[in-house]
């Protein structure tokens, strides 16, 4: 492949150095580790002091975060809702656990930043909405960007008859780049930036330019983050609508997600922030950083197919999977783990399940998830998956999957599910995402080894 043999002759690898966490499971690296070790949930029902108007959602159930964002907000150099403090926090504490600090007008040069999000803004327009009594038509919308919301300020403005309606905060609220404005503004980043969206891929997109950007020895060092504030009136009640979420199981919101169960009755939404920093290997062995493991292949493409399914046969993520082991410069017998999106939706799973199957065979390597634990983080997920497969493979442990009593079978046999926590040594594992417009995404990572 091109990508292999650009890399192998540039002579730059790709590290990562730092990584930082904000999840429903808990702030720090080691409450997510150990939660998902000890196979806790983070999905409650939400509670109506949150969200008044729960009562008449057909989604009462998701995973939600505990942290004071107002200490957040008054470090934050702008941009200051919810949703990009989440990516904040993440990109925060990344870059914390890394020690990076730059100090030379050349190293801040060679510093960069990747984030990405969904949509461009999250509870802060209802509250707008609010205080001008027409919450109920932002609603009916179900989305906070594109035409829709031009329609929604023509509706306000005649009702009102006053430009007031849209208050000056209104740009640096919505803007989608705002997330990745508050990071590089705080970090002063005058490196590579960019702003991703990539739906439930975006989290796994970000690492993959930061690592071209890298590579192509555009800098040394790039945060990438992604962040979520999908639990939310509109974001809820939008997902219901298309047929994704859980509406049946608001009773029991730690069984409810289930995925790659035959139960399975679809994804569970929850927020949240994630970061890493990727780093150029000798510049991160010049600095003596900690490095937890290496990223070594990836792959994007689209099925061209459905907005939220995909093809029965799991072609796209195959593909993707295949792709991203070749540019590693590895063989689907190398790979000790697979981490699934596996969202617990009805056809997303099977497909996955049955491309998995389909490019490992016999090899079996272990095949595992969290959305159990921590729902489905949507664009933020893929950063938390690396994360997680990084730490299983600095600690030497695999989370089980929760919720797994009965498995998905691929042609009347079960794939190697992870349904105990498991001990042993993890040298490579492939991660992948799957985001509605057909978008399939693999990540590989590996233990970093000095050759």
């Amino acid at each position: 492949m091109l990508w292999q043999q650009f890399k192998q002759k540039s002579g730059r690898r790709v590290v990562i150095t730092g990584m930082g966490t904000l999840t429903p499971l808990g702030n720090t690296l080691q409450a997510n580790f150990d939660g998902l070790l000890a196979g806790k949930t983070g999905i409650t029902k939400i509670p109506k002091e949150r969200f008044p108007e729960i009562d008449e959602m057909p989604v009462k159930i998701g995973g939600l975060l505990n942290e004071d964002l107002e200490k957040w907000y008054k470090i934050m150099p702008s941009n200051r809702t919810s949703q990009n403090a989440f990516g904040f926090i993440g990109a925060y504490k990344a870059m914390e656990d890394s020690g990076y600090k730059p100090k030379t007008a050349e190293e801040h040069e060679r510093f960069g930043v990747i984030m990405g999000t969904g949509t461009s803004t999250g509870r802060n327009i209802f509250e707008t909405a609010e205080e001008h009594e027409r919450f109920g038509v932002i609603m009916g919308t179900g989305t906070s960007t594109g035409r829709n919301i031009f329609g929604i300020y023509d509706k306000f403005f005649r009702a009102n008859n006053s430009f007031d309606v849209v208050h000056g905060g209104y740009i640096e609220e919505t803007d989608i780049h705002g997330i990745t404005n508050a990071v590089s503004r705080y970090f002063k980043t005058k490196g590579p930036v960019g702003t991703i969206t990539a739906a439930c891929a975006t989290g796994q997109a970000v690492i993959q330019e930061a690592y071209r950007n890298i590579v192509l020895n555009e800098a040394d060092v790039m945060i990438a983050g992604s962040a979520e504030n999908v639990v939310i009136p509109y974001g809820l009640r939008g997902f219901a609508t298309l047929g994704a979420i859980n509406v049946k199981d608001n009773d029991n919101p730690e069984g409810a997600a289930r995925p790659m169960d035959e139960s399975r009755m679809g994804l569970v939404a929850s927020d949240g922030g994630n970061g890493v920093v990727c780093e150029e290997l000798q510049h991160a062995l010049k600095r003596g950083a900690r490095i937890y493991g290496e990223v070594l292949g990836y792959s994007m493409n689209c099925d061209g197919y459905h907005l939220t399914r995909p093809t029965a046969s799991g072609e796209g993520i195959f593909r993707t999977m295949k792709n991203s082991i070749e540019m590693a410069g590895l063989q689907p017998k190398d790979l000790t783990i697979v981490h699934a999106h596996a969202a617990g939706t009805r056809e997303g799973d099977i497909a996955e399940m049955i491309a998995i199957d389909r490019l490992f065979g016999e090899n079996r390597p272990y095949v595992t998830g969290c959305k159990g634990n921590t729902g489905h983080m949507m664009c933020t997920i893929g950063t938390y998956h690396c994360i997680e497969s990084l730490l299983s493979i600095y600690y030497g442990k695999i989370p089980a999957i929760r919720n797994l009593k009965n498995p998905i079978q691929v042609n009347g046999k079960l794939l190697n599910y992870v349904r105990e926590t498991v001990e042993c040594d993890v040298n490579y594992v492939v991660m992948n995402n799957v985001g509605f417009g057909g978008i399939n995404s693999s990540l590989v990572v590996g233990k970093y080894k000095n050759n």
